[in-house]
């Protein structure tokens, strides 16, 4: 029994310290500022994962962005799905500079309950909401735990983590290119 308190301590103390956090990429470069790299015409093509693993849906994303230069990144989204459904999101993010080199998000969409909330540091970007989404006849709240990575001016990848009750029940992964 000792043995097995002092191994499930040492497993607690190695996940507890494993989590990504956006201070990780400090230094990293190039610097990804979402603003800028969305501004514009942006592609991007998504699967979606359920809890298992199992790629369940396939999707491209057109996105027609508008930086006005201050504090405010338009996004206006349109989804077609692999099996034919199309659909469309607004998302109106306000911009601000934090401290020690973070920049602060403040996003809405009309899925999102309440607002997303995010920080970029070098080349990374988190953000966290919960969204309201369809499944099977039901709404369910999710909560989504949103990482993107600048690869170079041209490339973006993200990768989303979606949870229900702390619980792992998808993920999505995404890459963004600048529109030709």
């Amino acid at each position: 029994m000792k043995h097995f308190v002092s191994l499930l301590l040492l497993v607690v103390i190695f996940v507890g310290c494993s989590s990504n956090s956006i201070n990780s990429y400090v230094n990293s470069k190039p610097a990804y500022r979402m603003e800028q790299f969305f501004d514009g015409s942006t592609v991007g093509d998504g699967l979606v994962f359920d809890r298992s693993g199992k790629l369940i849906r396939e999707f491209q994303v057109s996105i027609q962005g508008e930086w006005d230069g201050k504090d405010t990144l338009t996004l206006n989204e349109s989804f077609v799905y692999k099996d034919g459904e199309k659909s469309k999101k607004k998302w109106v993010v306000k911009v601000s500079d934090g401290q020690n080199g973070v920049r602060a998000y403040s996003g809405k969409m009309e899925d999102i309950v309440g607002f997303a909330s995010g920080q970029a540091l070098g080349k990374a970007l988190h953000m966290q909401y919960d969204m309201r989404v369809q499944s099977k006849g039901s709404e369910w709240v999710i909560d989504f735990d949103d990482w993107m990575w600048k690869v170079d001016d041209t490339l973006v990848m993200n990768k989303i983590v979606m949870r229900k009750f702390g619980l792992k029940v998808g993920e999505i992964l995404i890459t963004f290119r600048k529109a030709r």
